[in-house]
């Protein structure tokens, strides 16, 4: 399926040491004049942030990758807290470690490939030679040439 060998590509973001997802996205924001004297504090304090938020931190990636970041906010749509920390889970454990992205010329076959698929690369360099799962990432196809963008 492969054309020529597998190109790296220079420029991916370091891991991801801590994640943020916000949850339960306010309609409007209110200050303490807009609400009752009555409202508790725990009250005002939720009502005066646009979301709730859901964090997902590990120190032991800010050690060891003293370049790790901390992720942008992900503000989503998700009303429970419990969904938001899967979330937020999930992304730091994709996000925690190194990726690569590899551009790799595909011959016909590769035509059938979408973005978002999963698919293993093999290729005996480049630490390649057991294989790495890899997701699609891009597709490009000019004349006769496709190519691909894998990440992973």
């Amino acid at each position: 399926m492969l054309r020529q060998p597998p190109e790296a590509l220079s420029g991916d973001p370091p891991p991801r040491w801590r994640v943020t997802v916000g949850y339960q996205v306010q309609g409007r924001v209110l200050r303490g004049e807009d609400l009752a004297g009555s409202v508790s504090a725990a009250d005002r304090e939720r009502w005066g942030k646009p979301y709730q938020t859901a964090v997902s931190a590990d120190g032991g990636i800010q050690a060891a990758y003293p370049l790790a970041q901390d992720a942008p906010v992900l503000v989503s749509t998700l009303d429970t807290q419990g969904d938001a920390e899967a979330l937020a889970l999930y992304l730091r454990e994709l996000h925690g470690v190194p990726r690569r992205s590899w551009r790799v010329p595909l011959n016909r076959a590769g035509l059938a490939m979408r973005c978002g698929q999963a698919v293993r690369l093999t290729w005996p360099r480049h630490g390649l030679a057991a294989g790495r799962t890899l997701l699609v990432r891009a597709i490009s196809v000019r004349g006769d040439t496709t190519e691909a963008v894998l990440w992973g």
